[in-house]
Formats: C-alpha cells, sequence, structure tokens
C-alpha cells in the first residue's frame, strides 16, 4: 500500500525534488491561479503555496501535472505505469466502512458551515468565482447502492453553496436522475485532499456502475476505508 494519506504522498513528493515552495504571500483572486499556470508551463514542480493572505491553511496545486508525479501516486515509475495499470485494475479491492476517521476530526454543523474558511482562489478571468477543482464527488446510485467517485470543478457560490457542471451522460447526473424520478435528494459527499490513488481513479474513463473507490483499491494494493 504506497499511501495512506494526501500527507504521505507529499512527503514523497519533497523527497523526490517533486514539491517546490511559495513562502511569499499570494492573493486568491487570480494570483494562485498564474502561479500555477506559469510553473506548469515551465514543467516545474507540485507547489504548496504557504502563505495566502487571510488564511492559514496552505494550497496544493499540479500534483499530477507530469507523468512522473502520476506515476509516484501509484509509487510506481512512468516506464512501468501502464503495465502496473493493467493488472491491478482486473482485480477490484472493495472499500471497507471504519467507525472513525480524520475527516471527522473538525466537523462544522448548519450555521457553522463556512466554505469561505478554505483558501479557495479565482483561478481563471473568465471564472465566475472562486473553484474547487479537485474535489471527488462520491454518490451512490439509489436504487442498488452502487457507488461512483467522480472529479468536477465546484463552483463556491456562497458560505454554504456549491455547485458544479456535469455533462447529461456523466455518472453522477445519471444517479440523480434516478433520484428524481423517485422524487428524492441525491447525497453527495466531497471529499478534498484524498490518497492519490482515489484522485486517479476518479478521473479515470471506467464505464457506468463500476465502483471508482474499488479501482482505487485495487491501485494502491489495498482497500479504501470510509
Amino acid at each position: 500500500m504506497p499511501y495512506a494519506d494526501l500527507r504521505e504522498f507529499l512527503h514523497r513528493l519533497e523527497k523526490e525534488g517533486e514539491l517546490g515552495h511559495v513562502k511569499r504571500p499570494v492573493d486568491l483572486h487570480y494570483e494562485t491561479g498564474a502561479v500555477s499556470r506559469k510553473a506548469l508551463d515551465l514543467r516545474g514542480p507540485a507547489l504548496s503555496f504557504d502563505n495566502i493572505r487571510g488564511h492559514k491553511i496552505p494550497l496544493v496545486v499540479n500534483l499530477f501535472a507530469t507523468r512522473r508525479r502520476y506515476a509516484l501516486g501509484l509509487d510506481t515509475t512512468p516506464e512501468e505505469l501502464h503495465r502496473l495499470w493493467i493488472e491491478r485494475t482486473k482485480e477490484p479491492i472493495e472499500p471497507v466502512i471504519v467507525k472513525d476517521g480524520r475527516c471527522k476530526e473538525n466537523a462544522f454543523i448548519g450555521k457553522d458551515v463556512d466554505l469561505t474558511k478554505f483558501p479557495i482562489p479565482i483561478w481563471n478571468e473568465l471564472d465566475g468565482g472562486p473553484y474547487i477543482t479537485l474535489p471527488c464527488h462520491i454518490t451512490k446510485h439509489p436504487v442498488t447502492g452502487a457507488r461512483n467517485a467522480s472529479m468536477y470543478r465546484a463552483q463556491v457560490h456562497d458560505r454554504a453553496t456549491i455547485g458544479i457542471l456535469a455533462a447529461p451522460y456523466r455518472h453522477i447526473v445519471l444517479h440523480r436522475n434516478e433520484a428524481l424520478k423517485r422524487g428524492e435528494p441525491l447525497p453527495v459527499a466531497i471529499a478534498l485532499g484524498v490518497d492519490p490513488a482515489i484522485t486517479i481513479a476518479s478521473v479515470a474513463a471506467f464505464p457506468y456502475g463500476v465502483d471508482e473507490l474499488a479501482m482505487a483499491g485495487a491501485l494502491r494494493g489495498a482497500p479504501v476505508e470510509l
């Protein structure tokens, strides 16, 4: 099992010289996006913005922007990446349900919910507002219970509301359509900063009905804990 969580992956990137730290103060309004784009164009390292104006939480970007970092996310090499993918995805490993986790260390309920506590940038000139750009959306089919995990840019509208743009064929929309037929809401869990295997599985083009979290388990060689 390569990584327990994102923190371990960041430590690996540090060790491999694949993570740079931006110590100077930066602004969430365009500045982080501009620096991220410049680093991307130069094929530079992933970046950790450690000094964001108005926030104490750092922001990491460009984690999987090169084939080498993508391979490191699965604890392999670029040369072995394709072979490993083919072999491991043949045998999905089902997630396991656990009683507790780090995601429950800090809970904000009801009126205490405030998305502005997180450093969420306005990345580009024509963006309509701040966007969370790597959020893992997890849903279940209302009838079969089949899980889906997928990535959609999430626009923050206010302290307690976000929206996504998902085409009609996207699996989260197919789940929502089933919920609408039943007159029910569709619960969605959004996870940020997950184990890299989960991120990689969530953006892969697996067929409808395939559990990306089980595929993440296959890629990491151990079940994902939910």
